[in-house]
């Protein structure tokens, strides 16, 4: 393992005379800086350290526009990025391309859609784990890596790390207890092939479109009591995936009739 420096941006945006302090933990060195735009700080102080691996700790609620003018290479350093904030905003990751986890802290409240995104081609995304620390009972929590919520009526499952290395995976989940999928939830998922689903599921139609190397969905056990979500807006079914489902999975079968699915049969 390599061993990472860490570099903290802490935010106050609610004081009037703004203060942004960053410090290398490693070092113990600290300084501050007053009204200094996010993108300068956060580039002298990664120059500080150059060579080193980083993670960055953001302390407060950025916003989608702060890492807008940093330089790509400029962000190469980082491997890990910590939030300790409250909200997550869109974008919040796209342009960091070699960040391989994300950390969110136990009081995360609020995450937009988006905001786990890595820029695309010709770039293969790195994230590879989205986890919480000192998740609450109710609240976002963290399985293997993969962004989860749950309340008193059901689960969602928020958020499959783009580049996480499985070419399989099944969708966690209780026998009699409804897990929604956030539409976004597997977008860009580069090295996925195949989703299993064993527990009740509330799906999004286009919920598994945008996994390029998607081939097949396959419902059994509990999750053949899964159903699409019925939207107007949408035609037919997109992406190049086999829904593979028993006979009687009734529900999936008419949708997937209705929609255009691409239907294979099980035992």
């Amino acid at each position: 393992h390599l061993l990472c420096s860490c570099l903290y941006l802490h935010f106050y945006p609610d004081i009037a005379e703004q203060c942004t302090q960053a410090y290398c933990e490693k070092e113990k060195l600290g300084y501050e800086e007053q009204n200094k735009p996010f993108f300068d700080l956060l580039q002298t102080a990664i120059n500080a350290h150059c060579g080193e691996k980083i993670a960055l700790y953001i302390h407060g609620d950025t916003v989608d526009s702060e890492f807008e003018e940093i330089e790509l290479q400029d962000l190469m350093p980082i491997e890990k990025v910590i939030l300790d904030s409250e909200k997550v905003a869109p974008r919040s990751m796209l342009d960091f391309l070699y960040v391989n986890e994300v950390i969110l802290g136990g009081n995360v409240r609020s995450i937009a859609n988006g905001a786990f995104a890595q820029r695309r081609s010709p770039y293969i995304p790195n994230l590879k784990a989205i986890n919480i620390i000192d998740p609450q009972e109710e609240g976002y929590y963290s399985h293997d890596g993969v962004l989860l919520y749950r309340d008193s009526v059901h689960d969602k499952l928020v958020k499959f790390p783009p580049g996480k290395m499985l070419s399989s995976y099944t969708i966690p989940g209780k026998e009699k207890r409804l897990m929604l999928i956030n539409g976004d939830a597997f977008e860009d998922a580069f090295f996925l092939n195949e989703i299993v689903i064993e527990c009740p599921c509330l799906i999004p139609p286009d919920a598994f479109a945008h996994a390029p190397y998607l081939r097949r969905v396959v419902f059994r056990g509990n999750g053949i009591m899964s159903s699409f979500l019925e939207e107007d807006f949408v035609n037919d079914l997109e992406g190049d995936y086999d829904i593979v489902v028993p006979m009687n999975a009734h529900g999936i079968i008419r949708y997937a009739h209705t929609h255009g699915g691409r239907l294979l049969f099980s035992e």
